[in-house]
């Protein structure tokens, strides 16, 4: 830049001084011209650096590079992608072997389908234990009717028995009386015989108390034998009782074991729909852990094709049929759809470059061209500042003074005709808010770079 604005100035001075002799050329103008030259000069070179700082030969094209690998191993089946060659995003570059990965996938396959088995034999245990359940609670309805018909049965035999037992308090009763009566008759029948004996009486009244003691010694073997069938009824009643109460216990233990056996056949029940609901669900651990399985086994079969990971182009890639490959890197892959470019201006120049401002590129790629593109962002930090942790104090002569900070630019006004290409070098100038009138020197100096890379060797 130097030699280019003091050849401007220098052709300046021929023409005013020599050509057209507007001035005289003596010692006087040659120290006045001289002056006023470093003068201009200092001050041109103080408000370009700061209105339109430059990093010459300073930048750099960059662009994402991919280390192409293969996920698991295998050998290189076919190599697709020729070096250098344009490549869409997804294209194969090389594949190795498949024949594992492809046994891996059908043996998650089929864990899946076990997995998915076995979720529905948990359903068809659910269903077992809901009829299960529903056999219980109906057996459990029958036993509480028999629960009931015999607690009935138990009230009624009670009843009988307390009837039975009144019959034969009055059966009793009865008896006691018809005795009493035969006493009497018997008394009756003495006296009269005695005084029969005595001609005191008639014969016909001995006989007549003597019917009446027969009709009620009759009346009460009568009255004995309704006794004694009261008696032999309560006999059976009390069987009756009996029979009907170990009916009604044995009916409620029943009822008890089917009660336990129904809790549990619930409990069973609940634990069977759980594992069935989380089995439909798709979060059973089993078809779960299938599942996972298989998508990884996918994952590694999709992977035995190594592709294109954007449009780009493979740089380097060491490989044939036959190589074994094993998660090692074997190529490198450019990518052709972003490009920014990094520059690195001094610390006294950067400090006006600011996000969005436009810059100017003469790149060696393109003679004659400048291109177009602005500032992304700045990086006030440098690799030279960063010190490493450890127990050693740094030595003085070890510490490298960083003497400039990097600047990324984004790539958007280049034309078709000169597309951006992977570290393509060059210059670029930033135009700033500070010193807008001497931003056409900086043009003029760029434009005139740009021409002379038609020299550069």
């Amino acid at each position: 830049m130097l030699i280019i604005l003091s050849a401007l100035y220098a052709g300046l001075i021929w023409l005013v001084f020599l050509k057209l002799k507007l001035l005289p050329w003596n010692k006087v103008s040659q120290s006045i011209a001289a002056g006023v030259g470093v003068a201009a000069l200092i001050l041109v070179i103080i408000g370009l650096g700061m209105g339109s700082p430059s990093a010459s030969g300073g930048v750099m094209v960059q662009a994402d590079v991919t280390r192409l690998a293969v996920h698991k191993f295998g050998y290189v089946t076919k190599v697709h992608a020729k070096i250098n060659e344009p490549l869409q995003k997804g294209d194969p570059i090389f594949e190795i072997d498949k024949t594992l990965y492809e046994a891996g996938v059908r043996a998650a396959e089929a864990s899946l389908a076990q997995a998915a088995y076995g979720v529905t034999q948990l359903e068809a245990a659910h269903r077992q234990a809901e009829a299960q359940v529903r056999t219980l609670q109906a057996e459990r309805q029958v036993l509480d009717a028999a629960i009931v018909g015999a607690a009935a049965n138990v009230s009624a035999s009670e009843g009988g028995l307390a009837a039975g037992k009144s019959s034969l308090a009055s059966a009793t009763a009865n008896v006691q009386k018809a005795q009493i009566d035969v006493e009497i008759g018997q008394v009756q029948y003495d006296r009269i015989a005695e005084l029969v004996e005595q001609a005191v009486e008639s014969q016909s009244e001995l006989d007549r108390a003597l019917r009446t003691l027969e009709d009620w010694k009759a009346i009460l073997l009568s009255k004995q034998a309704l006794e004694q069938k009261a008696r032999d009824d309560i006999v059976r009643l009390e069987a009756q009782v009996a029979g009907a109460k170990a009916s009604e216990e044995q009916a409620k233990r029943s009822q008890k074991s089917l009660l336990a056996q129904l809790e549990g056949a619930q409990a069973a029940e609940q634990r069977a729909r759980a594992a069935a609901e989380i089995g439909r669900e798709g979060d059973h651990t089993t078809v779960r852990l299938a599942r996972e399985q298989l998508v990884s086994a996918t994952y590694d079969l999709e992977n035995c094709v190594v592709r294109a990971p954007t449009n780009g182009y493979v740089v380097a890639l060491g490989l044939t049929a036959g190589n074994y490959v094993r998660m090692t890197q074997v190529g490198t892959f450019v990518n052709t759809e972003r490009y920014w470019a990094i520059a690195f201006f001094t610390q006294n120049t950067v400090r006006n470059i600011r996000p969005g401002q436009p810059a100017e590129f003469a790149l060696r790629q393109y003679p004659g061209k400048i291109l177009e593109g602005t500032v992304d962002s700045v990086t006030f930090a440098a690799g030279e500042a960063q010190m490493q942790v450890s127990g050693q104090l740094p030595a003085v002569n070890s510490l490298a003074i960083p003497m400039r900070y990097g600047v990324r630019f984004e790539l958007s006004g280049f034309p078709e005709d000169c597309p951006p290409r992977f570290s393509a070098s060059g210059d670029v100038a930033v135009y700033t808010e500070n010193a807008k009138p001497i931003h056409v020197i900086r043009k003029i100096v760029i434009r005139m770079t740009s021409l002379m890379n038609w020299l550069a060797m």
